[in-house]
C-alpha cells in the first residue's frame, strides 16, 4: 500500500498539470477570439462577373472563396461567413446587424486589388502620342505593328488634375461622363506583384499617409522607370508617375519623390493632396485600400447577384466549404 502512494501522488500531479493546461488554453482562446460572434444578420450573394472573366466556369471556386474570406476576415477577424451556393454563387453571411459593416464589406469586394505605377503623358514630351490618342476613339493607343504605346485610365472621382499638364479627356459611357488620363506603356511594368506590404503611417506633422513597401525587385524596377524619365534640365519640366489602384488614378507623384524613397523600397503619399485638391483619399479609404492590397487581387472579378441582400437565411448550400476556405486566415 505504501508503495502505491508515490504513484498516486505522481498521477495526481499530472492530472492537476493537465487540468491547468486545459484551463490555460481555454483562457487563451477566449482572449484571442474575443466574445462569441453574433449570428448572421445580413446575407449577401455574389456571382462571378462575366464582363471581366472570359470563362466563368473555369474559375477555381474554392480558391476564390478562400481569397474572399481572407480579404473580409483578416487575422482573427470574424466579420462574415463565406461559403458556396448552387450555380456557382457565393454567400456572405455578415455577423450582427451593423449596416456599416455590411457596406464596408461591399466596398472591400468592389475593389479588384490591382496596383500599378505608370508614367503620365505630358504635352512637352509626348505631344505626338497625345494627338494620336485624342484622334482615336478606343482606350489603347498602338503603333503600326499593334504594340500598345499608351492607354486611358479613369481618374478617381473627386480628384482634380486640371492644370497639372497631363493629357486628359472626358469619356461618355452609358450617359455617364468619366474623366480619364493617358498613361504610357513601359518595359518595367511595376505592379502590385512586387508589393511587400502597405500601411497607413503618420508623417512628422501627424498627418496620415499611405506607404508602400516594395521588394528588392520591385524597387529596382521602379528605379529604372524613374531614371528613364528624369527632368529636362533645360526646361525644368519633369514627368510624373501615377499610382493606379483598382484601375483608377489615385495620385500622381513627382520623380524626385520617387527617387528619394526608392532606396528604402518605400513610397509614401499623403492622404491629403494639393490645396485645390484637398483630399487624395480619406483615412478610412486608405485603411480599406491597405486591407485590399495586403490580401491581394481576387482570382476572378465578382459582382452582387440580384436580390443580393436578404434578412432571412438563403437555401442550403450545395456543398460544404472546403478545408482551404475554412482554414484561410
Amino acid at each position: 500500500m505504501r508503495d502505491l502512494l508515490p504513484v498516486a501522488l505522481v498521477v495526481c500531479v499530472l492530472l492537476a498539470a493537465a487540468l491547468g493546461a486545459a484551463v490555460g488554453v481555454v483562457y487563451w482562446l477566449s482572449f484571442a477570439l474575443g466574445p462569441p460572434t453574433a449570428p448572421p444578420g445580413k446575407f449577401l450573394v455574389y456571382e462571378i462577373d462575366p464582363t471581366f472573366t472570359t470563362n466563368p466556369a473555369s474559375v477555381d471556386m474554392p480558391k476564390l472563396i478562400a481569397a474572399i474570406n481572407q480579404r473580409i476576415n483578416p487575422g482573427w477577424s470574424r466579420n462574415a461567413r463565406v461559403r458556396p451556393l448552387e450555380n456557382r454563387l457565393i454567400e456572405i453571411a455578415v455577423f450582427g446587424e451593423d449596416l456599416e459593416k455590411v457596406h464596408r464589406i461591399e466596398r472591400l469586394l468592389e475593389q479588384s486589388g490591382t496596383l500599378e505605377f505608370r508614367v503620365l503623358a505630358n504635352q512637352h514630351d509626348h505631344g505626338a502620342l497625345i494627338e494620336q490618342a485624342k484622334r482615336e476613339t478606343g482606350n489603347v493607343v498602338r503603333d503600326p505593328a499593334g504594340k500598345p504605346l499608351a492607354w486611358w485610365v479613369p481618374i478617381k472621382e473627386g480628384f482634380n488634375v486640371q492644370g497639372w499638364g497631363f493629357a486628359t479627356r472626358i469619356k461618355k459611357v452609358d450617359d455617364l461622363e468619366t474623366s480619364q488620363v493617358l498613361v504610357l506603356a513601359d518595359e518595367f511594368n511595376v505592379t502590385g506583384a512586387y508589393l511587400k506590404r502597405a500601411v497607413v503611417e503618420r508623417d512628422p506633422q501627424g498627418q496620415p499617409s499611405l506607404a508602400f513597401e516594395l521588394n528588392v525587385t520591385g524597387a529596382n524596377l521602379l528605379a529604372g522607370l524613374t531614371s528613364s524619365h528624369l527632368p529636362d534640365p533645360s526646361s525644368g519640366i519633369y514627368c510624373m508617375v501615377g499610382i493606379i489602384f483598382n484601375g483608377q488614378l489615385f495620385s500622381p507623384l513627382g520623380m524626385t519623390m520617387q527617387m528619394a524613397n526608392v532606396g528604402r523600397h518605400v513610397i509614401q503619399i499623403p492622404t491629403r493632396g494639393r490645396p485645390d485638391n484637398p483630399e487624395t483619399f480619406t483615412e478610412e479609404e486608405a485603411e480599406e485600400l491597405v486591407r485590399v492590397l495586403d490580401s491581394g487581387p481576387l482570382p476572378a472579378a465578382i459582382r452582387k447577384a440580384e436580390s443580393s441582400m436578404e434578412e432571412a437565411k438563403p437555401e442550403k448550400p450545395a456543398e460544404e466549404p472546403t478545408a482551404e476556405a475554412e482554414n484561410a486566415p
